[in-house]
């Protein structure tokens, strides 16, 4: 399966695995929010890759009530994790 193929199943179906994080919408200027990102990539990374959801409710899997906040923060939270942990699939 190609990885835009993945990854659109992702998003039409989210869902939690050792290959994949999801995570409601979060803020990298709030220290919390930012240990979270970590925690999740290197959990990702030891699993030798994956993906990381972001912008979905963790109990519903539905998106976030967050969306328009996660949109604003998208670019911020990417920059943060390419800075953070770098890694293939």
């Amino acid at each position: 399966m190609a990885r835009s193929d993945e990854i659109n199943e992702l998003i039409g179906q989210p869902r939690e695995s050792l290959a994949v994080e999801v995570k409601d919408w979060l803020d990298p200027s709030i220290p919390g929010h930012k240990a979270k990102v970590v925690k999740a990539l290197i959990a990702l990374r030891n699993f030798n890759g994956g993906y990381l959801l972001i912008g979905f409710d963790n109990a519903t899997m539905q998106p976030s009530k967050n969306l328009l906040r996660l949109i604003c923060g998208t670019a911020k939270m990417c920059s943060f994790a390419h800075m953070t942990c770098t890694f293939d699939r």
